[in-house]
């Protein structure tokens, strides 16, 4: 062996022989080189991160109450980030996708069924408002006519039948100069007529099937207005969802009279209504209020709901306080 092969050491071997210092550490760098390409060569641990898990299992718990959901939610996106970051060292994105998915799903549930609940009461409170516009607009109408509420066809009105399209009001209410017939609903209309109330005021949304009074559905005389109507259109009851007192045969409301008493309400549920048929008479024995007067309770009261809030509720307008209106 010569020499110069004695200056020379594999680079693969344990040490570098040299035959000066310059030489020496160009071959202890070139060992090192090949010891980081060996490296590079082995394939890299992997591992599943622990923030997925994390996320995954507080995602399983948020099914129970959803305590868990937004921890979930937040763990989850951080574990994706971590593992986008780590070049393949970390794995578990499903973890993470699936912590993140339950939370959103738990929470989308109970959002739809909150909303199932707030849907009818918002339904009812807009009613509520809507029937508390129509007594202002009795208090404004009794104010113009002698203290006396809304009542078609005069004082000596029987109730009856109303030519919603007629020409006079002689005609309209079958007025011989002595007696004349009305319907309940032409009542409310007079508050379209003279009270600037619009047909809109008398549906509630929650009245499924009945729609706002437009002269577009019905045929009447040309230059014909709301103002010309006597009724709502051909058939009142789908364009009008409250009932009204009765105000013929000596029973009508002053603003004088029992403050107690009740003057308009959803619909009453012994008539029919687009939304369903009246209720049969007897079930009118099973009706009996909660109140101090009778020994009725909720299961009996509620018989006398209308149909409209699903029986659930009833918005009733008072004679006193302004016709204050409170639902049930």
């Amino acid at each position: 062996m010569t020499e110069e092969n004695n200056g020379e050491t594999s680079i693969n071997g344990a040490h570098c022989g040299a035959q000066n210092s310059d030489q020496g550490q160009t071959c202890v760098s070139r060992g090192r080189l090949l010891a980081m390409v060996q490296a590079s060569q082995r394939p890299a641990e992997t591992r599943v991160s622990r923030l997925a898990i994390t996320a995954f299992v507080l995602g399983i718990l948020s099914i129970v109450g959803g305590l868990t959901g937004i921890p979930a939610i937040m763990v989850a996106i951080i574990a994706r980030s971590v593992i986008g970051r780590s070049g393949g060292r970390l794995t578990g994105a499903g973890f993470a996708v699936i912590g993140m998915a339950i939370p959103v799903v738990v929470f989308a549930g109970i959002f739809l069924a909150a909303l199932q609940r707030v849907g009818p009461v918002a339904k009812r409170m807009a009613c509520r408002e809507k029937l508390s516009e129509i007594g202002k607009a009795m208090l404004v109408y009794a104010n113009d006519y002698d203290d006396a509420l809304p009542r078609a066809g005069g004082p000596n009105a029987i109730w009856g039948t109303t030519v919603w399209s007629a020409s006079t009001r002689a005609l309209a209410y079958n007025d011989n100069g002595t007696t004349s017939e009305a319907s309940i609903s032409s009542c409310f209309y007079l508050l379209v007529k003279d009270g600037d109330v619009t047909p809109k005021s008398f549906v509630c949304s929650g009245d499924w099937g009945t729609s706002e009074f437009r002269l577009a559905y019905e045929t009447c005389p040309p230059g014909f207005g709301l103002t010309d109507a006597w009724d709502f259109g051909s058939n009142p009851v789908r364009h009008c969802s409250y009932s009204y007192h009765l105000p013929f045969s000596g029973y009508a409301l002053t603003l004088s009279g029992d403050p107690g008493l009740a003057v308009a309400s959803d619909r009453n549920p012994w008539l029919d209504s687009p939304a369903a048929k009246a209720k049969m008479p007897a079930e009118f024995s099973e009706f009996i209020p909660d109140t101090d007067d009778f020994s009725g309770n909720k299961q009996t009261a509620v018989v006398g709901n209308a149909v409209t809030h699903e029986g659930k509720g009833q918005n009733v307008q008072w004679h006193c306080c302004v016709f204050l209106v409170v639902g049930a």
